[in-house]
């Protein structure tokens, strides 16, 4: 059997690609583990594929505990897989948990935020058809401006 010539067989890439298996296999372990003892059983496995993929782009563990808590509610809330939620479903899973749990804007939109990341890593990834979030824009929220240090605030912070 001929091998493809864009493909360089030599042992050292070998070993390479069987020590990055491994360490994969490691990290995948470690993080099932680490969602069991979440008690996560309600969360939909392609929300622990996506919080294994971010584990593995280095996000910090309590950023990886904040999307699945969001995103385990968000599941829980709507009762839909994730190829089956619609733009509607999200703006109205974001209005009732504004209305109920009383945020701001700003919190709201980080919520976004996180379902936005979710769903355009889900599509990209090819695990759903199309976006639902593509059509849902940032939510408008004041920016507070930053207050300037007067120069006695500046010259008790140097001494």
């Amino acid at each position: 059997m001929n091998k493809p010539k864009y493909i360089n067989h030599n042992k050292e890439n070998y070993k390479k690609f069987i020590i990055v298996l491994f360490v994969m296999i490691f990290i995948m372990i470690g993080i099932t583990l680490w969602l069991e003892s979440l008690k996560v059983e309600e969360i939909p496995e392609i929300v622990k594929l996506y919080v294994v993929c971010k584990k593995i782009d280095g996000l910090a563990d309590t950023t990886l505990e904040t999307y699945m808590r969001v995103l385990g509610i968000f599941f829980r809330v709507v009762r839909k897989p994730a190829e089956m939620v619609t733009p509607n479903d999200i703006r109205l899973y974001l209005y009732q948990y504004q209305k109920e749990r009383g945020c701001s804007n700003r919190s709201l939109d980080k919520y976004r935020g996180y379902l936005y990341s979710f769903f355009t890593w889900a599509t990209d990834e090819g695990y759903i058809p199309r976006n639902p979030m593509k059509t849902i824009t940032a939510i408008k929220y004041e920016k507070k401006p930053r207050l300037n240090l007067t120069q006695l605030e500046l010259e008790y912070l140097r001494s």
